[in-house]
């Protein structure tokens, strides 16, 4: 299963020289660096002397890959890109004020949209040598089926040995340091790859990929939510109920027994405990308004809505319309809301990516980033129909699994602070990236294949 017989003759042409290995170099080690990320979390995000570290220095180093060859212009002229661009300089002007302020925080609260820079590289990369789509694709599988039989132990097990598990050096934080979030994104990335037939599925790996899903619903009813509906959405667009279905039979009898004898894992440091009825309640509430069985599910979406409902107070409705707060400030202090029920460690951000962009850049920064979100689903959407209309299936199968993925961080980043941080933030850019740099050379391959049938139509 390859792409690159299906590349134009140009595009396997590499316009990188040879001794220009450092592109390939860097996109490797963005591939590691997201795969870091996912089976440690903030762990590894936080290797390093501040504030050099390892999002900070794979973004300027990816920085660096523009410079020589220069990049295609294609990257930046596609509408989703020049939208990124503009909302990019709107985060620059709400920043530049309070850099004497508050200094390395006005920078660091940037990165929610900052991160956007990944996105152009990785765009460029794949423009620059398509054949890196092949590489991509092979590591993501490998890393896939290692994440789908690790992650519920991994997260479990670092619940229960945070004490245990080394520090950085110079650091509070622990080398693995995951929170449910994440392992759903990642998770869900995994049943889609496997859903989507880009990788072989043994049935020990569904069951073990399935209980990392358990543990991190039971835990978050965002993560539950960035699991379920891109699957749903991936069945959808493919028509591969079958084996959504098939998976659902092969999980009900582990589900039931488990919920006759009352399994349950309590998690520790957390207010949550591992079970079905927890799974149920948090299902439940987040469609239903009145009270669950469990008033900490209460309380915490009680505490996110009114803050959200605070926010556009005094954004839409007041003095903050047209620039909001800017990056640097703590919109928690700022707003008053220190933590659930006004304890708990200091937040910097709602819990939500949009509530934050409103709060930060008001209405035309929110008004930006809904359109870039939109630019980019309807060129994700026009290369996946025009993919399948030509019978094009890898084409097909691969764009519809980084535009899945891609909604599942935005599902997670709706409830939680997620692309604030590079754990999500990192992955959610690289997969914009890769979605436009899919996308043109798609239409590359388009436009050869029409050369190609007008020259042998007239080949005089």
């Amino acid at each position: 299963m390859s792409f690159v017989s299906t590349l134009p003759a140009p595009a396997l042409a590499e316009r990188v020289p040879s001794k220009g290995r450092y592109h390939d170099i860097y996109f490797a080690a963005l591939l590691l660096c997201v795969a870091a990320y996912g089976l440690t979390g903030k762990g590894f995000a936080y290797a390093g002397i501040a504030p050099f570290f390892p999002g900070e220095i794979m973004l300027l180093a990816g920085m660096v890959t523009f410079l020589l060859p220069f990049p295609s212009l294609a990257v930046f002229i596609s509408p989703p890109s020049i939208l990124l661009a503009m909302l990019m300089v709107l985060t620059i002007a709400r920043t530049i004020p309070f850099i004497g302020i508050y200094k390395i925080d006005a920078l660091r609260d940037t990165v929610i949209v900052m991160y956007g820079i990944f996105g152009f590289v990785i765009a460029n990369l794949i423009l620059e040598k398509p054949t890196r789509i092949d590489q991509a694709m092979r590591w993501a599988g490998t890393f896939f089926t290692i994440y789908g039989f690790s992650a519920a132990v991994i997260y479990v097990s670092q619940k229960y040995l945070g004490n245990v598990i080394p520090h950085w050096p110079g650091s509070d934080t622990p080398l693995i340091a995951l929170r449910g979030g994440e392992v759903a994104v990642q998770a869900g990335g995994a049943a889609l790859f496997g859903l989507l037939g880009l990788k072989r599925s043994t049935l020990a790996w569904v069951v073990m990929l399935f209980l990392g899903v358990v543990v991190v619903s039971a835990q978050s009813r965002g993560g539950m939510l960035a699991v379920v509906v891109p699957l749903l959405l991936a069945a959808v667009l493919t028509g591969r109920f079958k084996a959504l279905f098939l998976l659902m039979l092969g999980v009900l009898p582990i589900v039931f027994v488990l919920y006759v004898t009352n399994f349950e894992v309590p998690m520790q440091s957390d207010r949550r405990t591992v079970t079905v009825p927890q799974l149920v309640d948090n299902a439940v509430s987040i469609f239903v308004t009145t009270h669950s069985s469990d008033k900490t599910l209460d309380d915490t979406k009680a505490w996110r809505l009114r803050w959200w409902n605070k926010v556009i107070d005094y954004t839409i409705h007041g003095p903050y319309f047209w620039k909001g707060k800017g990056f640097g400030i703590s919109l928690a202090e700022s707003d008053g809301f220190l933590g659930t029920g006004g304890v708990g460690p200091p937040l910097r951000s709602p819990h939500s990516a949009h509530m934050t962009i409103l709060a930060r850049t008001g209405v035309p920064g929110l008004t930006l980033w809904i359109a870039t979100g939109l630019a980019w689903l309807w060129t994700m959407g026009r290369s996946i129909y025009l993919s399948r209309r030509r019978g094009d299936d890898l084409w097909s199968r691969m764009l519809i699994f980084i535009l899945c993925d891609w909604i599942g961080c935005v599902i997670n980043s709706s409830f939680d602070v997620a692309l604030e941080g590079p754990m999500v933030g990192v992955l959610f850019w690289v997969l914009f990236g890769s979605g436009i740099g899919l996308s043109l050379a798609y239409e590359a391959l388009c436009r050869e294949r029409v050369a190609n049938l007008r020259a042998e139509a007239n080949p005089w």
